[in-house]
């Protein structure tokens, strides 16, 4: 089965990830992460357990940390997200979703980096199964496309693919 790569792609906060969250309700075979606001801070939100995280933590957080503008994230909860997404790449999954793609990727080559970099070789070298969606904020997305190669991807800004 050839794989495929799909982009999800809206301005910032208009609700991609609310929509991701609805999408896969009750769909099987769908694996990755999502990155919900809870009560103003981000969580991580595992699709294939329903396990939420902390992402985001307090500037005091003792642990390490990931700073980008005014978020700080919590250095252990982001490696969690990438080994999920990882483990999740090479097993037979239909759909594997990242949300989201942003600028700790693209401009630090840090957050979900390099396992951003190793899913998607994975997916177009034609090894994987199923569908890759990345979520990419529509300022991003030019940069995104072309630091890894995604120009063939299709892009969707109003409605998510079909299951």
């Amino acid at each position: 089965m050839n794989s495929q790569i799909y982009i999800f792609s809206r301005a910032i906060r208009t609700g991609k990830t609310t929509t991701l969250r609805n999408w896969p309700e009750g769909k099987p075979n769908i694996a990755g992460i999502l990155t919900p606001d809870e009560n103003g801070l981000r969580k991580l939100y595992d699709i294939t357990s329903g396990t939420i995280y902390d992402l985001q933590v307090a500037e005091t957080f003792p642990g390490p940390v990931i700073n980008i503008g005014r978020f700080v994230f919590d250095q252990s909860v982001m490696e969690k997200a990438k080994q999920l997404l990882l483990d999740a790449c090479y097993k037979n999954t239909d759909w594997l979703v990242i949300d989201e793609v942003g600028k700790l990727e693209t401009e630090q080559n840090a957050g979900l980096e390099p396992a951003i970099t190793e899913i998607i070789l994975h997916y177009q070298s034609g090894k994987a199964t199923g569908k890759l969606l990345l979520v990419i904020r529509n300022s991003l997305l030019d940069k995104v496309v072309k630091k890894y190669s995604l120009e063939g991807a299709v892009i969707f800004s109003d409605h998510l693919p079909e299951l």
